[in-house]
């Protein structure tokens, strides 16, 4: 099963080193419809509307598999489909925290970092 990142683990931050190391292969960046990034941490959640921003990998072996779990602790897999087609696994908020509806204290945004003026 192939890998959807969106924080942390894409290239350029600072624990894409955890997926090469071990063998991951980048395979293109992609998109996921209606999810988004909640707050300015990177906790991604269902978000109608909105589209999230991310990179799809490969090559993720069970090893890999075992640090990332430990990595996205308070966080579960969830298999989802991409913009481009991609079967993958995105690590999604599986916490206490109410990320949707009308009493959310998060601001949702399509991509991270979030940068606001």
């Amino acid at each position: 099963m192939k890998l959807f990142v969106y924080g942390t683990l894409k290239r350029g931050e600072c624990n894409n080193d955890l997926l090469t190391a071990y063998g991951a292969k980048f395979i293109q960046e992609d998109k996921l419809l209606n999810h988004g990034v909640y707050g300015y941490a990177p906790i991604a959640g269902p978000a109608e509307g909105v589209t999230l921003e991310g990179e799809v990998w490969d090559n993720i072996s069970e090893e890999l598999w075992e640090r990332l779990d430990a990595l996205e602790w308070g966080y579960r897999r969830k298999e989802i489909t991409t913009v481009g087609n991609h079967k993958a696994v995105l690590y999604i908020y599986g916490g206490i925290l109410k990320l949707v509806g009308p009493t959310s204290l998060y601001k949702v945004f399509s991509k991270w970092p979030v940068f606001e003026d």
